[in-house]
């Protein structure tokens, strides 16, 4: 039976989306991923909240959302800071299933296969033509 879990962005904690944790092979806990965790975040009370995960506290926050207050007064990113928001999401995707790769991974090897065409999927985001603006995001094998 697979859990959800709920993503966030390592350098910011910003929440980014759902996903599934992988089952333990040995029938223990889900294996959830680094930027991921089981507590589902609270629901913003207005457009301009923004759920973050703490660490240091291990729980969600709701603070003031910057970029909505931005595009919401007309002062749309440039597309530079749209290359960088993108380029830090993917970074924290790769870093959360880092684990995949290692030599004591529980995979076997064609899951480990899957996760590193997606991880090659994650690298290449920003070479898509649309990039940053349009970005196909790869599937996660863990969502499969």
């Amino acid at each position: 039976m697979s859990k959800r879990v709920y993503c966030f962005d390592y350098a910011t904690g910003r929440y980014t989306g759902r996903d599934e944790a992988l089952p333990d092979p040995e029938g223990g806990q889900p294996m959830v991923p680094g930027n991921a965790t089981l507590v589902a975040p609270p629901q913003p009370s207005s457009d301009g909240e923004v759920a973050v995960w703490r660490s240091r506290t291990a729980s969600w926050e709701l603070v003031p959302d910057y970029v909505e207050e931005d595009v919401l007064n007309d002062s749309p990113l440039s597309e530079e800071q749209l290359a960088t928001a993108a380029r830090r999401h993917r970074n924290g995707l790769l870093r959360g299933c880092d684990w995949t790769q290692v030599p004591d991974s529980p995979l076997g090897e064609s899951e480990r296969q899957e996760w590193q065409m997606y991880r090659q999927a994650l690298r290449e985001v920003p070479e898509q033509e649309g990039f940053p603006t349009e970005i196909n995001w790869p599937a996660s094998p863990a969502s499969n």
